[in-house]
């Protein structure tokens, strides 16, 4: 498991396809308000019962709270199916998921606009990689991948597509068609996809402003997105496999994980067990080399990374969050950290 540079990275690729995999670091690279900490503090700052909750369990990682209160009520229906107690639990953690979602929503609003405006700069992983030949799957639920495809697509011909383009009332219809050919995939949904009575998983559409107001409109009356946010990775499959867009997302991750030629970077992911069905797939598919970013403490990065994937070529590479090439276009990064890699 060696160390490499992000552009040996990508020299090591050749011709081959690569894909990318996001986790949580990517969105805290645009803004730290994405930190599971902070996102903590900004919902539940006024509920002093949930701090406590938190406090209890001794983690600001939601989804880790999450998975303890479902196994918690899990328990207790094995001594008593009615009883009151679990009544409450179900009550908080439909409180939690649901702030989550408005918290995240906030969030994104000051850090949408930093993405586009990032959309051409070196900085950004995903200008690495070529839209005819990868495809991009990310496990968060914000909007910042959602602002970069729009702004992508306004600066180039070639372009990535989220598979929604049927227009109907509430947005645009995800086509669930064999022609389908879109190359962005949600995992685990996102704060702009819901799912209508009429059993049709549709975007939001609109401006990105427009989408905010829309998202917050559908969440106070009670109409919440496609959102799995559970802390446990049998219960995130289950709510996966119930839904024909997250089904087919995981399903297009799988047959790229058995594409024994390409090459598969991963960007941000924590590697917790919450995660499991994403590493199995992995680890089940022929895919054999794969790069993984790391930011600080990769020695316990590594012991993560060893107790999920096996009998893979793992190589690591430092997160570009380089301050000393921002603002450079990805072709003048490739020029500036080696001069011979475009040629």
């Amino acid at each position: 498991m060696e160390e490499i540079s992000f552009v040996e990275a990508l020299e090591s690729c050749g011709k081959s396809s690569k894909h990318l995999l996001l986790g949580n670091g990517y969105s805290i690279c645009y803004k730290d308000d994405y930190k599971y900490n902070s996102i903590y503090d900004k919902a539940f700052s006024a509920n002093e019962r949930i701090q406590n909750i938190f406090g209890i369990i001794g983690t600001t990682d939601f989804e880790e709270v999450m998975c303890f209160l479902d196994k918690t009520i899990d328990i207790i229906q094995l001594y008593d199916e009615k009883n009151a107690v679990n009544d409450h639990l179900k009550i908080e953690l439909d409180g939690i998921r649901n702030t989550l979602i408005e918290t995240i929503i906030d969030i994104s609003e000051g850090s949408m606009h930093e993405v586009q405006s990032n959309a051409e700069e070196s900085n950004n992983i995903l200008n690495h990689f070529d839209p005819n030949k990868s495809h991009i799957y990310t496990l968060n639920y914000d909007l910042l991948l959602y602002s970069y495809l729009l702004d992508y697509n306004k600066l180039h011909t070639q372009y990535y597509t989220d598979g929604f383009w049927n227009i109907i009332n509430d947005g645009l219809q995800y086509d669930n068609g064999k022609n389908n050919n879109s190359n962005i995939h949600y995992l685990h949904g996102a704060i702009h996809l819901f799912h209508n009575q009429l059993n049709e998983n549709y975007k939001v559409k609109g401006p990105t402003a427009d989408i905010k107001d829309k998202i917050k409109t559908k969440v106070k009356n009670k109409d919440y997105p496609i959102f799995v946010a559970e802390g446990d990775s049998e219960k995130k499959m289950k709510i996966i496999n119930s839904n024909k867009y997250l089904n087919k997302q995981f399903e297009s991750f799988k047959k790229k994980m058995n594409d024994k030629d390409s090459y598969l970077f991963i960007y941000g992911v924590s590697f917790s067990d919450s995660d499991n069905h994403i590493f199995e797939c992995i680890n089940n598919g022929s895919v054999e080399n794969i790069f993984i970013s790391y930011n600080e403490e990769l020695d316990k990065l590594k012991k993560r990374v060893e107790s999920k994937l096996k009998d893979k070529n793992i190589r690591y590479f430092k997160s570009l969050v380089r301050k000393d090439l921002h603002g450079l276009t990805s072709h003048e990064y490739m020029d500036k950290v080696h001069p011979l890699s475009r040629q």
